[in-house]
C-alpha cells in the first residue's frame, strides 16, 4: 500500500492553467485528465486516486533562444479524486470530490498562468441491477458536477526590448526593468452532466456506454492584463463526449483468459460562438493491463490560421493522435494470476502528429505524459448496489470512461 504523505509533494509541484491569448488548451488523452473534460467526472473511480498530467505542445518550435526543446507550450495538470459512498445513507447514491492544481507556460515562460479548483460531482443509480433479467438494459446512473476555481496570468517584461534599449551603434543596451503584468484572481466556473450504464446481451456479454457534456468559463472572467482597460473576456467552451466499450476476445474458461475490448470514442469542442470546433474521433484497445488508440483531430471550418488583432482566437492544429499505456503495478507483479495481481500506477503516452497547420518537420508535433495513481483502494462499505455499479472495479482497467 502506497502512503498518502509520500505523493503530496508531487501533487503540489503539478500546476495548470487556462492559456490568456488563445482557446482553453486541450489534452489529447481527455480520459486520462477526465475531470478537466467534465466536472462531473469528479470521484468516478472507487477509493483515491491521484492523476498527474503533462503536455508539451509544439516542443520542436525555437523561442527567443532559438533552439528547439527549449520553447513550445507547456501545460501541467495534477488532480486527486475522493469518492464518498452511499450519500445520506442511500445505496444507490456516491458524492465524488476533486480538487486540482494547473500551470500553462508559454516559451521560455514569460508568459504563465496557475491556479487551482475544487469539483463537485453527484452519482445516482437511475436503474437498478438487480431489476435486469437475462437481457435489456443491465444498470444505467446520472451524474451532475460543477467545478470553481481561481486562475492568475502573468507576464515578465524581461523577455522584451524596449525602444529605448537600441542604439543606432551599439545596438542594444542593458536589459529590460524587471517589470511584471499581471491580472487579478479570476473566479472560473465550469458544469457538466453526463449518463453511464449497460446494456447487457446475454451471459458475461455487456456493451458499456457513457454520453456526457460540459460547460466552461461559464461565468467569462475578465483576464486583462491591463487594470481599468476594456474587458478581455474568457469564452465559454462547450464540450459533447460520448463512447462504448465492447467486448472483442475473450477464451474465457481456457488457460489462455485474455479479453480484449474495443472502445470508440468521440469529442466536440466549440468555443467563440463556433469560431473554434475541434472534433477528436478514433478508438482504444483495452486488455489485461494496457491500453492503446488511434484517434484523428481535425477542425472546422478548416481555414488558415491569421492574426486578426483579436486578443483572443487561433485554432488547433488537425493531427493523427497515439495513444498508448499500462498499468506498472500489474506488468511488474510476475507470478501471480492476472485476477490476483496488483493494480493501480497507470502510466500513459500519446504522441500528436500534425497533418495539416504546423507541420511535423518544425513542430516535432506535441508530447504528453500521464500517470493515475491509485493511493487507496475503497473500503467495505453498507452499500447494497454499489459494487454492481461500477463500471470498472477501482484502477484494474487502465481507461474508464
Amino acid at each position: 500500500m502506497h502512503r498518502p504523505y509520500q505523493l503530496i509533494p508531487l501533487l503540489f509541484i503539478s500546476i495548470f492553467s487556462l492559456p490568456l491569448l488563445a482557446q482553453d488548451p486541450h489534452f489529447s488523452q481527455f480520459y486520462a485528465n477526465r475531470v478537466y473534460l467534465n466536472p462531473a467526472y469528479a470521484g468516478l473511480d472507487a477509493g483515491t486516486q491521484l492523476t498527474l498530467n503533462y503536455r508539451d505542445q509544439w516542443f520542436g518550435v525555437p523561442d527567443g533562444a532559438g533552439t528547439p526543446f527549449s520553447g513550445g507550450y507547456r501545460t501541467y495538470n495534477a488532480t486527486l479524486n475522493q469518492r464518498l459512498p452511499c450519500f445520506a445513507g442511500i445505496d444507490r447514491a456516491n458524492v465524488g470530490l476533486a480538487g486540482s492544481f494547473f500551470r500553462d507556460e508559454t516559451g521560455s515562460a514569460p508568459f504563465t498562468t496557475s491556479g487551482g479548483s475544487l469539483a463537485f460531482a453527484f452519482e445516482y443509480a437511475i436503474h437498478d441491477p438487480s431489476w435486469n433479467k437475462k437481457k435489456g438494459l443491465a444498470r444505467l446512473e446520472g451524474r451532475i458536477g460543477a467545478q470553481v476555481g481561481y486562475m492568475q496570468s502573468t507576464i515578465n517584461s524581461r523577455q522584451f526590448i524596449y525602444s529605448y534599449q537600441l542604439d543606432p551603434v551599439v545596438g542594444l543596451l542593458g536589459n529590460s526593468n524587471n517589470l511584471s503584468l499581471s491580472t487579478g484572481r479570476y473566479p472560473t466556473m465550469n458544469i457538466g452532466g453526463m449518463l453511464r450504464g449497460s446494456v447487457k446481451h446475454g451471459l458475461n456479454d455487456y456493451t458499456l456506454f457513457s454520453v456526457g457534456a460540459s460547460v466552461s468559463n461559464v461565468n467569462q472572467p475578465d483576464i486583462s492584463l491591463e487594470d481599468g482597460a476594456t474587458d478581455i473576456r474568457l469564452p465559454m467552451r462547450s464540450t459533447l463526449h460520448f463512447g462504448f466499450t465492447q467486448k472483442i476476445t475473450s477464451r474465457r474458461g481456457t488457460k489462455h483468459y485474455n479479453p480484449m475490448y474495443l472502445a470508440p470514442q468521440f469529442r466536440w469542442d466549440s468555443q467563440l460562438n463556433g469560431k473554434l470546433n475541434l472534433y477528436t474521433l478514433g478508438t482504444y484497445v483495452l486488455g489485461r493491463g494496457y491500453y492503446s488508440g488511434i484517434f484523428v483531430q481535425f477542425n472546422t471550418p478548416n481555414d488558415p490560421a491569421t492574426n486578426t488583432g483579436a486578443a483572443i482566437g487561433g485554432r488547433n492544429t488537425n493531427a493523427l493522435i497515439l495513444n498508448w499505456g499500462f498499468d506498472l503495478r500489474s506488468v511488474l507483479d510476475v507470478g501471480k494470476r492476472w485476477r490476483d495481481r496488483d493494480t493501480g500506477w497507470i502510466v500513459g503516452f500519446s504522441y500528436d502528429l500534425p497533418v495539416s497547420g504546423v507541420n511535423a518537420g518544425a513542430s516535432l508535433g506535441s508530447l504528453e505524459i500521464n500517470c493515475r495513481i491509485l493511493i487507496s483502494e475503497l473500503g467495505r462499505t453498507k452499500c447494497q448496489v454499489l459494487g454492481k455499479n461500477e463500471l470498472y472495479k477501482g484502477a484494474t482497467c487502465p481507461v474508464s470512461f
